[in-house]
This record gives C-alpha cells, sequence and structure tokens, in this order.
C-alpha cells in the first residue's frame, strides 16, 4: 500500500522540484542574457524587497508542497 501511495503522489513531488528550481533558473538565465536588466534587483533597494519577499514564499510553498504530497501511515 505504501509503495502504491508513493507512486501516486510521485507527479507532485516531482512538480515540487520543478517549481522550487524554475525561479532560480530563470533568474540566473536572466542574468546570464543581460546583466544589467536584474541588477535593479539587487541594487534598488524596491527590488531587494522584491527579492525578499519572493525567497520567502518560494520557501512556503516548497513546505506546503511537501506538505501535500506527504502522506502519513
Amino acid at each position: 500500500m505504501q509503495g502504491e501511495v508513493q507512486a501516486l503522489t510521485a507527479q507532485g513531488r516531482l512538480s515540487g522540484w520543478v517549481l522550487s528550481i524554475l525561479p532560480s533558473g530563470v533568474g540566473l538565465l536572466f542574468y546570464l542574457l543581460n546583466p544589467a536588466y536584474i541588477s535593479l534587483l539587487f541594487t534598488d533597494p524596491r527590488g531587494q524587497m522584491v527579492v525578499s519577499v519572493a525567497i520567502f514564499s518560494q520557501i512556503v510553498g516548497i513546505f506546503a508542497i511537501r506538505r501535500i504530497v506527504t502522506i502519513k501511515f
């Protein structure tokens, strides 16, 4: 039964990994393509606030997805 549940929640776990890595990957890609475009996020106080809120939201989202796909017996 436990193996069945793990198989059924595999898609949710994979989605969690993808959604966790995607924002950092896109940010890195933007930095490589146009560093001046993304540098405002780190030099301007409003950009730093946006990055802080985004990181906090990302952490909350990771824990929420983990809690959804973890089934205790």
